[in-house]
């Protein structure tokens, strides 16, 4: 009788346990659905909004960090620094987007509480955020450095911001409708001679030899058949001025996710083609 009242339990047991682990997978799908069916049903203005307050208040803090004086570290070599404004604009950032959208990912560059610890992309609904791109120019009161942000929903880009506080130059993107600089329609230039072209440039911050040459012969191959070559030390920033149209071509080898993360819709958005080294889109 003890051995089929054992058995009895035991396959009472395995029954609970695979109808616990249905509901959880249920739970599960159910939450992720939900997180979708969420954003898509939200208002797109209270995501720009609460975006266009927190990267105001970055820009102030940043700005608050050059008038007071900055302290900073190098990463993995002299040229990767790390202020302490940055790890600050990455806390707000998250902070205040969490308040909002608590079941929301992130993926950021410092790694912020909060953030994940991988940077591969998934279907959840992920913020992307670099808090300071540029972070070199930044540190040397060079006005060329900003805040990137992207919402990323089933792994594409639904909104993107891109702001430079010290030039007050605001870049947003909505997917389907168009990427703007304070708050007129922008589209890249359009220009189709080489001969006619500026060309951004820029050298991967993790300094690979591979990197540094391929980036270097790239620039040597382009001086002579352009009409001018810039590198000016911002991924995101270079990116909004491709789509805008203030340069023509943007070249980069190495780039972090975070680095092109609003830059890559804002170009695309705007009427541009973006193709990694071996050409594919």
């Amino acid at each position: 009788m003890c051995i089929i009242k054992f058995i009895v339990a035991k396959h009472l047991l395995s029954t609970i346990l695979k109808r616990l682990m249905a509901l959880l997978n249920t739970n599960k799908a159910f939450k992720a659905a939900a997180l979708q069916r969420s954003f898509s049903k939200a208002e797109r203005g209270q995501a720009c909004q609460l975006i266009s307050d927190l990267i105001h208040k970055s820009g102030e803090l940043m700005l608050k960090s050059l008038r007071d004086g900055l302290r900073f570290k190098t990463k993995s070599h002299p040229r990767d620094v790390v202020t302490t404004t940055d790890k600050a604009v990455e806390q707000l950032l998250i902070s205040g987007i969490s308040k909002v959208f608590p079941e929301h990912q992130f993926i950021a560059e410092e790694g912020t509480a909060g953030a994940a610890k991988s940077n591969v992309l998934s279907d959840a609904p992920t913020w992307i955020i670099d808090p300071i791109d540029g972070t070199m120019n930044f540190v040397h009161g060079f006005p060329h450095f900003c805040c990137s942000i992207a919402l990323y929903v089933q792994k594409q880009c639904e909104l993107a911001w891109i702001y430079n506080p010290m030039l007050r130059q605001s870049y947003v993107m909505q997917r389907g409708k168009g990427s703007y600089f304070n708050g007129q329609r922008v589209h890249v230039s359009g220009q189709e001679k080489l001969q006619h072209a500026l060309v951004y440039v820029e050298w991967s911050v993790r300094r690979t030899e591979a990197g540094d040459v391929a980036s270097t012969q790239a620039m040597h191959a382009l001086l002579p058949k352009v009409q001018g070559i810039r590198s000016l030390g911002s991924t995101a920033l270079n990116l909004a001025q491709l789509a805008s149209g203030m340069c023509d071509a943007y070249f980069h080898c190495g780039p972090h996710i975070w680095d092109f993360a609003a830059g890559v819709p804002l170009v695309l958005e705007a009427g541009g083609v973006v193709l990694d080294p071996c050409g594919v889109g």
